[in-house]
């Protein structure tokens, strides 16, 4: 079975609580058991500095917002036999910390989005989409 899990954070990616720890541990737990488990999360500032992990471009994919559009930016990188997914945007995750800014309801908007729009780009078609909190909460309205 394919699963995808969205979130805001992962580890061992990106971490300020128990969310990053609960999405790592469940992905990791149902490869193990044969599953093909992907994550897919924000590309903070951080990661980028993560120095162990080849981390590729995928693709690009145009966000729409409103009357305007961003630009995201999909890369993908292997962990422990979880495939991550990471969405980049300068604008909305080139920043010091991962919460707690004016427009986190836009950033996750986009987010959402995002995620919908790499999904079709890729080709990635999942049995599972499993959302933790509120940061892909529109996804399964589309």
């Amino acid at each position: 079975m394919k699963i995808l899990m969205v979130a805001s954070e992962s580890a061992p990616l990106a971490k300020t609580g128990g969310l990053a720890d609960v999405v790592y541990s469940l992905s990791k737990e149902l490869a193990i058991s044969g599953e093909e488990v992907s994550v897919v999360m924000p590309f903070y500032g951080n990661i980028r500095r993560f120095p162990d992990q080849e981390i590729r471009f995928l693709a690009n994919v145009q966000v729409p917002l409103g009357w305007r559009f961003q630009n995201a930016k999909i890369y993908k990188t292997f962990i422990d036999g979880i495939t991550f997914y990471l969405v980049e945007n300068e604008y909305y995750f080139g920043r010091d910390g991962f919460y707690g800014y004016e427009d986190d309801t836009e950033r996750f908007a986009f987010f959402s989005v995002a995620v919908r729009n790499m999904l079709q780009t890729i080709k990635l078609k999942p049995d599972v989409i499993h959302i933790h909190d509120y940061h892909g909460g529109m996804i399964p309205a589309w």
